[in-house]
């Protein structure tokens, strides 16, 4: 199967929506983002024939990008699409000049921890949260860290 991975220009209605019902297939017993969170974030999708079969969003506060959102529809899961979409981020973050990229997983997905891990990730406890996704997670969650800058 032939996957592509782009990240989003212009911000569509039409694409948001495909998103937003995405998200609602993925993550049913969670809210979908708002198409606020869609214009300020940035977006990157998986297309399979033209559909939008994955997503996953960043965004930038202060000296930190925190990855946001990710979804891969169910058919099309075990396919590493999860991880291209981490490396995307990670390489959008390393451009942006920000000292670290954060994001958190659900306790019982093993594979999102285990995609975070094989790129350097590592779990650790932050005084807080920059945005309110954690709270949405109803805190059975693990915090990861990625030190984008050397430290001397």
């Amino acid at each position: 199967m032939e996957y592509r991975t782009a990240r989003v220009g212009r911000k569509r209605r039409s694409v948001f929506e495909a998103v937003a019902a995405l998200d609602a297939v993925c993550f049913p017993e969670d809210g979908p983002p708002t198409w606020e969170q869609f214009k300020t974030g940035q977006w990157w999708l998986v297309r399979h024939k033209g559909a939008i079969i994955g997503f996953a969003s960043a965004v930038h506060i202060g000296d930190t990008i925190v990855l946001t959102r990710a979804g891969i529809h169910p058919d099309h899961r075990g396919r590493n699409l999860q991880r291209r979409l981490i490396d995307h981020r990670v390489v959008w973050a390393r451009s942006s000049g920000a000292d670290k990229a954060i994001t958190y997983t659900s306790t019982d997905n093993p594979a999102s921890s285990n995609n975070l891990i094989a790129v350097w990730f590592r779990v650790f406890s932050p005084e807080t949260w920059p945005t309110d996704e954690a709270l949405r997670a109803g805190g059975r969650f693990i915090c990861w860290r990625l030190r984008l800058t050397a430290r001397l």
